[in-house]
């Protein structure tokens, strides 16, 4: 796509109608236009997303991109208007009070080897607003949803902000795309359309095993349960999704206490020694707490009550007086034993002269009185049986030798060693000033914890529920899987061997286009990025099934993107972009607002020479201090034409010239 004009009709900061036109130039791609903040390039950009986009009036829905214009308004009507204070409006406000009637913008050019107009237009801007949209391919005409639908295969909504940028927002942004990033992959992939079809082959192989059974009971008892299973999958994703924005948020709170931690003890940071010493002594013991809290998991591992003195102690004495008692079950053994000791007794005793003496049958009918007589006097009573003595005493010589108790108490001690160094550190900061800011960060870090330890309880809550709808999932997964067993299905077998066989099959599909993008987004990214800053740290990135990315440094250890510098985070981010809309293959111009935001001088020119030059039509909408002679000179090799942005002191008034570089430099 190429845009030969642009023309924005009292819309944002433009009033009247403003008309720019691009010049298409042989091996020059770029178009400057540059303005001062807060005379209209922000408008500019907004006015194309509103184009391909719109405010959702029929839909009564705002979509996500434009509802970032504020995000505190909800109703569209606010957003078109304006309200009082926080918003000033979409429609221009000097052309709504002067009455005017036209409010639109419009894009016109190329795309492909067809002339092209989209056109979005509100009208009854005083009544009940409207929103128009029509596109013009060639001779062929489409208007509203056709219109839409038909932009939508140009430029996915999911893409927009690939195309169309703020550089100020690019850190918002690459947040955004970090949570959303699987949406908009399958957006680039088409994987939708893939899922639907797999979905739409499920439900007809549902249905065709339905029209096969005989009882109008089992049918519906069938229906019941596989509906429950779709309220069962829907929610599972919502519990997923909660989970996952969860874990941002927690990490995010992570982040932000490690930073103020970091504040906080640059502030006690000074040229006193007995300080550094102090600071040095604390980040020892920081290490060593870490390194308590690893051990202390072993030692968990191998005991369940070690910590628990008094119950240790009840255990022993209950062994000690079971070993010292006597049991219901010495009793039977002396019981099954006793005829074999009368036996013993009459043959030892047969020749002794103590035989004529005794009275053998008494004392047989003694021995047979003594169970009963240790019966009377009643017996032990215990939780344990003899057979678990040996095997208890083990385990107690076993425990008494673990670390856990130690452990625990170092550990303790640590941390008391850890609180005395704070304190000293606190008081070696004897600047009043200093100790106001220490408070108040150490207060923000309070809070921080928090909102962490709450979203924390919250991730547990939502694990116990997901972990119940899994089981529950699985039941109905086996109770459909029984019903279906007992339906005769011999008449559609074959049909069902050929979904089954081309369900597997878009699936396996599936996966090679997912293992695809995935090596190409690898390879783009780190390579972009290594392009645009050769020698950064960021060696090596992973990305996930679930297109979650990773960065390493040169020891493959991990990188945490929030402690790279501004400039690192956007050029990561450009690096991104910049892959998505090559993969997407839409080769749709760039249009982007304060380009060079945050970026050092060095990092200017590889952006410059590299990521605005391309095959596509590239429009960057600088100010001249982020965009001055040296810039230029980068760009002039590639520069197809230079505009200026002029308004008036009400910022009401923005218009669009062409312009010299001696005007605006």
């Amino acid at each position: 796509m190429f845009i030969s004009k642009i023309t924005i009709c009292n819309l944002f900061a433009y009033y009247g109608k403003v008309e720019v036109e691009f010049k298409k130039c042989e091996g020059k791609n770029l178009y400057c236009i540059y303005g001062n903040n807060g005379f209209g390039k922000t408008s500019f950009i907004r006015c194309a997303k509103l184009l391909f986009l719109g405010v959702g009036i029929k839909e009564a829905e705002i979509p996500n991109v434009i509802q970032r214009f504020a995000p505190h308004i909800k109703s569209v009507k606010q957003l078109l208007r304006g309200n009082s204070s926080t918003w000033a409006e979409i429609l221009n406000k000097v052309a709504t009070k002067e009455g005017l009637e036209d409010f639109f913008i419009s894009f016109e050019g190329i795309l492909g080897d067809k002339s092209f107009a989209i056109t979005r237009t509100f009208i009854n801007v005083y009544g009940e607003i409207e929103e128009k949209l029509t596109l013009s391919l060639d001779k062929e005409i489409l208007n509203d949803e056709e219109a839409q639908e038909r932009i939508g295969t140009i430029l996915p909504p999911n893409l927009t902000e690939f195309f169309f940028f703020d550089g100020e927002e690019l850190g918002e942004l690459s947040n955004n795309l970090r949570k959303e990033f699987q949406g908009k992959i399958e957006e680039i992939l088409q994987i939708k359309p893939l899922d639907a079809l797999i979905k739409q082959i499920q439900n007809y192989k549902d249905e065709l095993i339905k029209s096969e059974i005989t009882s109008k009971e089992q049918q519906h008892l069938l229906e019941n349960k596989m509906q429950d299973k779709q309220r069962c999958e829907k929610d599972l994703s919502h519990n997923k999704e909660q989970i996952k924005n969860i874990e941002y948020f927690i990490e995010d709170k992570s982040i932000q206490i490690t930073q103020i931690q970091k504040k906080i003890e640059k502030l006690s940071a000074d040229s006193s020694k007995a300080q550094a010493e102090l600071i040095s002594e604390k980040n020892e013991l920081d290490k060593e707490l870490a390194s308590l809290k690893e051990r202390l998991k072993d030692s968990i591992k191998s005991v369940v009550f070690v910590s628990n003195e008094p119950l240790l102690q009840d255990l022993k004495a209950q062994i000690q007086k079971l070993e010292q008692s006597k049991s219901t079950s010495d009793i039977e053994v002396l019981k099954r034993l006793l005829p074999e000791l009368k036996a013993f007794m009459n043959e030892e005793l047969e020749n002794s002269e103590l035989f004529k003496m005794l009275d053998i049958k008494s004392i047989e009918n003694i021995m047979d009185k003594f169970p009963n007589k240790l019966e009377s006097k009643g017996f032990a009573h215990s939780f344990l049986t003899h057979t678990m003595l040996t095997p208890l005493r083990e385990s107690l010589a076993r425990l008494e030798n673990v670390g856990l108790t130690q452990d625990i108490k170092e550990i303790k001690s640590t941390k008391s060693k850890l609180t005395q160094v704070q304190n000293d550190i606190d008081e070696l900061s004897s600047d009043d000033s200093t100790r106001e800011k220490q408070k108040a960060l150490k207060e923000e870090m309070v809070a921080l914890e928090g909102e962490k330890s709450k979203k924390e309880q919250e991730k547990e809550v939502a694990r116990d529920e997901l972990r119940k709808l899994e089981a529950t999932k699985e039941q109905l997964d086996k109770e459909i899987d029984s019903l279906k067993q007992n339906i005769n299905t011999e008449r559609i077998d074959s049909k069902l061997r050929i979904l089954e066989s081309l369900q597997t099959s878009l699936n396996e599909y599936r996966k090679k286009l997912n293992d695809k993008l995935r090596d190409e987004l690898h390879s783009l990214i780190l390579h972009n990025y290594q392009k645009l800053l050769p020698n950064d740290n960021i060696k090596e990135l992973s990305i996930s099934e679930d297109f979650e990315i990773t960065l390493k440094d040169e020891n493959d250890e991990l990188i945490i993107v929030e402690n790279q510098s501004s400039g690192q985070k956007q050029i990561l981010a450009i690096a991104i972009f910049w892959a998505l809309s090559k993969l997407s293959n839409s080769h749709l111009p760039l249009i982007i607002d304060t380009p060079l935001a945050r970026i050092d001088g060095e990092n200017r020119a590889r952006i410059i020479q590299n990521y605005y030059v391309s095959d596509s039509q590239v429009i960057i909408l600088p100010h001249s201090g982020e965009m001055g002679e040296k810039e230029y000179e980068y760009a002039k090799p590639y520069l197809a034409e230079l505009y200026k942005i002029s308004n008036e002191a009400d910022r009401k008034h923005a218009n669009i010239k062409k312009a010299r570089k001696e005007e605006i430099l």
